[in-house]
């Protein structure tokens, strides 16, 4: 061995940058960190308004179809009420609009491999919708759940209160050109007016899990701490790109037939919270990024850069 080279820091040092770098990657994989929650209480906007920018309307989203109701905007804004123990809080509220009009709001969110949201909801009233006409997902008096908001069939995943059964359900609506189209799950516990729940919700693409837990606020009771794995899934289902609060009443229509709702839902939405961990391609990413720093400091300075050992 020459000791000359042996010591000599800039043959060393690309060695060092890259074992540096596999050594952050690997730290990374193992125990890959949650990106900051986004978060939202409400206390920031003025009672009687839509929550722009951080919010988009929902009721907008689709063109109305024919003999549907027409959307009424905004159709949620910021209310001035109580919470589960009485204490005076600003939440969002959907709109006592048209039965069928629907509302609700939405935000982008950076997609991932194990996403998570959750909010405090109450249902302040329910539609009177036919069970016998739609089915259970189609009204819901509050929705918690990841969207796909720029596919056709709007790809989504929710923990609802449906206005049929008085009961929280999860509901799955993919992607049909790509996966199964429909679940729908009773998760067995009663969802009452006035009351609020707090409500989670978290999907992990790679394996198709399903994981709702919901917790009745005022006396800390879990109501909900289920766990469901969707039949034949595969990662490349549905990427969830927004997140999703909503109210409908599928069962409207004009003119109002047999079984058509007539009065809409209201719900209450407070202390969103939600967020991504970041795709594996990320963390490849980041490898090649540290690589190419590795050898951008030292590889065209080496001096024994292109000796054959």
């Amino acid at each position: 061995m020459n000791p000359s080279r042996a010591s000599s820091p800039s043959s060393t040092r690309p060695i060092t940058a890259l074992a540096i770098a596999c050594a952050s990657l690997c730290a990374v994989v193992v125990a890959p960190a949650r990106a900051a929650p986004v978060t939202d209480d409400f206390e920031s906007y003025a009672v009687g308004s839509f929550p722009a920018p951080a919010w988009k309307e929902f009721a907008n989203f689709f063109p109305p179809a024919p003999n549907y109701v027409p959307p009424v905007v905004p159709s949620m804004t910021v209310v001035q009420t109580t919470d589960a123990f009485g204490h005076p809080t600003q939440a969002l509220q959907s709109a006592d609009v048209p039965a069928g009009a629907g509302s609700g709001v939405y935000a982008a969110q950076a997609t991932g491999m194990l996403l998570s949201v959750a909010a405090d909801v109450r249902t302040l009233r329910y539609s009177n919708s036919n069970p016998a006409s739609v089915l259970t997902w189609q009204d819901t008096s509050v929705n918690v759940g990841l969207w796909t908001a720029n596919v056709a069939d709007a790809p989504f995943i929710a923990i609802y209160a449906s206005s049929t059964t008085h009961g929280w359900r999860l509901a799955y609506s993919g992607d049909a050109a790509v996966g199964p189209n429909l679940d729908d799950y009773d998760l067995g516990a009663a969802a009452q007016v006035g009351v609020w729940y707090h409500v989670a919700l978290e999907l992990n693409r790679q394996t198709g899990s399903f994981h709702s837990l919901i917790t009745d606020i005022a006396s800390g009771t879990v109501l909900v701490d289920s766990t469901l794995l969707h039949p034949g899934w595969t990662p490349g289902f549905d990427n969830f790109d927004s997140v999703l609060f909503a109210s409908s009443e599928t069962s409207a229509t004009l003119p109002p037939g047999p079984g058509s709702a007539t009065i809409s839902n209201i719900g209450q939405y407070d202390n969103i919270n939600y967020a991504p961990v970041p795709e594996p391609a990320s963390y490849a990413l980041m490898l090649a990024g540290l690589a190419a720093l590795a050898w951008r400091r030292s590889g065209p300075n080496d001096p024994n850069a292109g000796i054959k050992r």
